[in-house]
């Protein structure tokens, strides 16, 4: 097949992903079987396949990829990432490692990950070396700051400790007196057993079976149902709780806070296919009478590493529309969810160009919010030991959902 034909034909299958995923693989494969050799069906295919968590058939294409291109780094880096998703920690880092080796360590990505593969495995003075040799790429980021303090912070050698410490103050923004604010909690790292924290339905699936085995659901938590398997479940509960009236429906396909409404009776759900119903806090802490949403930054060293450190600052968006449940306030999604995707085009919405350059902005620091609410005589102790609590809560569901993790105690202290 010529080569205009071939990428007319890729082009028209990849077109297809968003609508129709099944038949996009379905023109992929036509295409990867009439035109052997050609990378871009097979790869797409991989990425297809991985996106769905079917990692096994994801990596048969990758292998037959690097056959065709056994010189191509990025190929090698798939084989690495997949590798990774399958838990081979060993494999994942060789991958990687090919794929920096093969762009001379020019690709920042690669090497990263392989430093961060080795020090899962053990072997902290090869970790360093990657680790010393990617501080001359003009391509780092700060997550090397962080892993550099990681790597460095057990070491005899103050010198490299203040070093790298101050690379990665360099790196935010920020004065050295903030090292010591970084929170520190003790749980494990981010590997594919962790993507349940980004999928609504398995994340409740998680926090029962972490809940049953170890310790009490916080009251923090609240009360979930998965639709449609769990339908007569919701609507005995919601007869049995009237004190409960609001609760709010998230479709398990869309995020942003696409989607999401709220309800007064189990009758008012618009489709009970594949989404989560979770019971809604209707008197939430409000920021001049509105709906605010928070992001909080950790950063994961490794899989199996005994320490995250959460960034003592955060961003916080506040709703543009004042919280109501009366009336048409009810069925005003914006008012309930408090995502910026769904306010980017409201009239009301105001932000700065520069983070706290204007005390009216609906975007501002975490760090100033809390000085707000100090002067409203509001306990913002309380709010971080409960978000702390809330963190260190979920850690511990992602780690114990870990299928190799059954026989060891989750950890308990941060």
């Amino acid at each position: 097949m010529p080569n205009s034909n071939y990428q007319q034909a890729l082009h028209q299958a990849l077109s297809l992903v968003a609508r129709d995923a099944d038949a996009a693989k379905a023109q992929l494969e036509t295409l990867r079987q009439d035109s052997p050799g050609r990378l871009g069906a097979i790869m797409a295919l991989a990425f297809l396949y991985s996106r769905e968590l079917q990692f096994d058939r994801s990596l048969e294409l990758v292998r037959e990829a690097i056959l065709i291109e056994p010189d191509n780094e990025r190929t090698h880096f798939n084989l690495g990432y997949i590798h990774q998703q399958l838990g081979d920690i060993q494999r994942a880092s060789k991958g990687y490692r090919d794929a920096w080796e093969l762009s001379r360590r020019e690709y920042f990505e690669a090497g990263l990950l392989h430093g961060m593969c080795l020090h899962q495995q053990g072997r902290i003075d090869e970790a360093r070396s990657v680790c010393e040799s990617l501080m001359e790429n003009p391509m780092r980021d700060v997550r090397l700051d962080f892993f550099a303090v990681c790597l460095f912070k057990e070491t005899s050698n103050t010198d490299a400790v203040k070093l790298h410490q101050h690379s990665l103050v360099s790196a935010v923004g920020k004065k050295p007196e903030v090292i010591p604010d970084f929170v520190r909690f003790f749980t494990t790292y981010d590997d594919p057993k962790w993507q349940v924290l980004d999928h609504k339905a398995k994340l409740k699936g998680a926090v029962s079976q972490y809940t049953k085995r170890h310790e009490k659901e916080p009251d923090f938590h609240p009360t979930t149902f998965v639709l449609p398997t769990e339908m007569v479940l919701f609507e005995a509960y919601f007869r049995q709780h009237p004190e409960k009236p609001y609760w709010l429906v998230k479709p398990e396909s869309m995020s942003g806070g696409q989607g999401a409404y709220v309800i007064t009776s189990p009758d008012e759900i618009k489709d009970k296919s594949a989404s989560v119903v979770q019971h809604y806090i209707h008197n939430p802490l409000l920021v001049d009478g509105r709906k605010f949403n928070l992001r909080l930054y950790l950063v994961v060293m490794q899989v199996n590493a005994d320490s995250v450190y959460g960034w003592r600052d955060g961003i916080v968006f506040i709703s543009p529309e004042t919280y109501g449940l009366e009336g048409d306030d009810l069925r005003n999604a914006r008012i309930h969810i408090v995502n910026p995707l769904l306010h980017l085009d409201n009239k009301n919405l105001h932000i700065a160009g520069e983070l706290d350059q204007d005390s009216q902005s609906d975007l501002m620091r975490w760090t100033t919010l809390c000085k707000k609410l100090t002067e409203r005589k509001i306990n913002v102790a309380t709010i971080k030991d409960r978000l702390q609590q809330l963190m260190l809560f979920v850690m511990k569901v992602a780690q114990a959902s870990e299928p190799d993790s059954g026989n060891s105690s989750p950890v308990t202290k941060y």
